[in-house]
């Protein structure tokens, strides 16, 4: 074979291989999956029949007796000093911390997703602090327990969040409608979709596009819907009463409590509430979960929420995604921690975990504690009334 049939040749392979190289039929793409289900569905049950596992796996959800050592699905009362069941690591100094603020009322742990609803609906700080008709709690409580939230505020726009949240009681149904596939899915196709409003509106503040992000980051924000710091907008020109998301700055908890700074209702410091007792003004923090893990090593090692807390399981041959959101502390072979963390033992993960968790703890109860201490100078303060400094005023301002 000459010299020129062998570049031809050569040339040839050259096209054929690049020709299927830009053939997209060896792409993976992921499948496009067709419900049959409406636009807009809320109802948790019907998913059961095109996704029996995950539906399973789900239910589990309802389970509400098994505790870890530091948390669990029992909704134990976490700011009281007693407990009939005898539940560990409570919380006492909360109720003093909180005095004047519906939660120094009940302050429970959280039980599964699936109760969502049934708990908010049963909890003192709703009914105790807030009698029907007076309006104390608006629905922008309701915010992170149903998806049926999509619904309410296309109906009543920005109205909705300063509406008082025992006009919506009887609204939906309590074990259908608590957090569920609709929370996190288009029902028509289960891609992954932001129900939440929240979230909407601060990804447009800061020109990011959800359809745009990479698929892990996604996932991530699934769970950074609801597991967040938050507030209730008072600010001149925002809409009261809703919901929204205090990371224009960032996620640090400096450049959070930056952004509070003026963003009060004389444009002035945001506060929550002021102590009964000392006066002072207090900024409460949520639950900053998602900032916690954004700015954490899993978050920097790319590993989303779901890879520890929806592992991959498989059934009958079938690999799917567990929608049992729980602790991993919860199976005793700590298969979650180990799909990267190979090379060690359910023993050791299960004990570093715990180390963790019982330092994390300990200094939670220093900084209570300090708090607490720190109240109580204030209204010692407050009561003296003998002879006082010319600059006691100013320096009482401080100290609160």
């Amino acid at each position: 074979m000459n010299s020129t049939r062998l570049t031809m040749l050569g040339a040839a392979l050259a096209c054929a291989m690049m020709s299927a190289g830009c053939d997209d039929t060896h792409v993976v793409k992921t499948p496009v999956f067709q419900t049959g289900l409406a636009a807009f569905t809320n109802q948790a049950s019907s998913f059961e029949k095109a996704f029996p596992r995950q539906y399973a796996s789900y239910r589990q959800n309802d389970e509400s007796t098994v505790m870890t050592e530091y948390n669990g699905s029992r909704n134990y009362q976490k700011h009281n000093d007693f407990n009939d069941k005898g539940w560990k690591h409570a919380q006492p100094y909360l109720k003093n911390l909180w005095l004047g603020y519906a939660f120094a009322y009940e302050y429970n742990a959280a039980r599964g997703h699936t109760h969502a609803v049934e708990d908010i609906l049963e909890i003192d700080r709703i009914n105790r602090f807030n009698p029907q008709g007076k309006g104390n709690q608006p629905a922008t409580c309701r915010n992170c327990k149903t998806p049926n939230m999509v619904q309410w505020v296309q109906k009543d726009g920005d109205k909705f969040w300063s509406r008082d949240f025992n006009e919506l009681r009887e609204n939906f149904n309590v074990s259908e409608e608590s957090i569920s596939c609709s929370t996190c899915h288009d029902t028509t196709n289960m891609d992954m979709k932001l129900y939440s409003i929240p979230l909407q509106d601060y990804l447009k503040r800061t020109g990011q596009d959800f359809d745009k992000m990479s698929r892990n980051e996604k996932r991530a924000l699934m769970c950074g819907q609801c597991h967040v710091e938050y507030y209730f907008a008072k600010a001149p020109g925002a809409v009261p009463n809703k919901v929204t998301f205090p990371w224009d700055n960032g996620f640090d908890v400096e450049q959070v409590y930056e952004y509070y700074k003026d963003k009060g209702a004389d444009n002035g410091p945001f506060v929550d509430f002021v102590h009964a007792v000392s006066g002072v003004k207090v900024l409460k923090a949520q639950h900053p979960e998602y900032e916690t893990w954004k700015t954490g090593p899993h978050g920097a090692a790319g590993v989303s929420c779901a890879d520890c807390h929806m592992p991959y399981q498989r059934e009958d041959g079938k690999k799917f995604s567990s929608h049992w959101w729980t602790s991993p502390l919860k199976d005793a072979e700590m298969r979650a921690c180990r799909k990267c963390h190979a090379d060690k033992t359910p023993e050791y993960l299960r004990g570093r975990v715990l180390d963790t968790q019982q330092k994390t703890f300990a200094q939670l109860l220093k900084a209570q504690e300090a708090s607490v201490r720190a109240h109580e100078a204030v209204r010692l303060a407050n009561e003296f009334t003998g002879e006082k400094n010319a600059g006691y005023d100013g320096l009482m301002e401080e100290a609160r």
